[in-house]
């Protein structure tokens, strides 16, 4: 094997290591809607940057596409989406007894909520932020890309069967 992945043909995916398997895109969707809380990854003066957000998984009106929407105020999250810039979302759960988890990401574009129309829809959204109580602004995140990773023992074959998230 390759060590440096040369041989792989452009656009395959990255084999996975033992223990590790992929997740296919209803179930990272299922996990995500499910999770109240995850982080974002920008980059900030070229430096990458993980902050945590709660946020809620959704689609606007008139799309069938899902997004993420995160409440936010005035600083980092806000200026890197009024710079419409392409940022990471990841959530995960994990069972530490059995050493099992999974992780979703979503890549895709950020945007700043400003129609009044969809703010008006954003407000009706079951998001209340935890940090700053006051935050009324709200960003927007495509789900271009979607993928995910469960790692550990089998889990079952719904997330929600065993009472774990993971």
């Amino acid at each position: 094997m390759d060590p440096t992945n040369r041989s792989r043909k452009a656009g395959a995916p990255t084999p996975l290591p033992a223990g590790v398997h992929r997740i296919d895109r209803e179930e990272c969707l299922a996990l995500l809607a499910a999770e109240p809380v995850a982080r974002i990854g920008i980059s900030l003066h070229a430096l990458p940057v993980i902050l945590p957000v709660n946020f809620v998984l959704t689609t606007q009106p008139g799309s069938s596409d899902p997004v993420v929407v995160i409440r936010s105020n005035e600083g980092t999250k806000l200026d890197t989406a009024l710079h419409h810039s392409i940022v990471a979302v990841e959530a995960d759960g994990f069972d530490p007894l059995s050493h099992a988890g999974w992780s979703v990401l979503v890549q895709g574009h950020s945007r700043v909520l400003d129609d009044p129309d969809e703010l008006a829809w954003a407000q009706e959204l079951a998001l209340e932020p935890w940090a700053d109580h006051l935050a009324a602004r709200f960003i927007v995140v495509d789900a271009e890309v979607i993928s995910g990773r469960r790692f550990g023992p089998q889990p079952p074959s719904h997330p929600m069967e065993s009472g774990h998230r993971w």
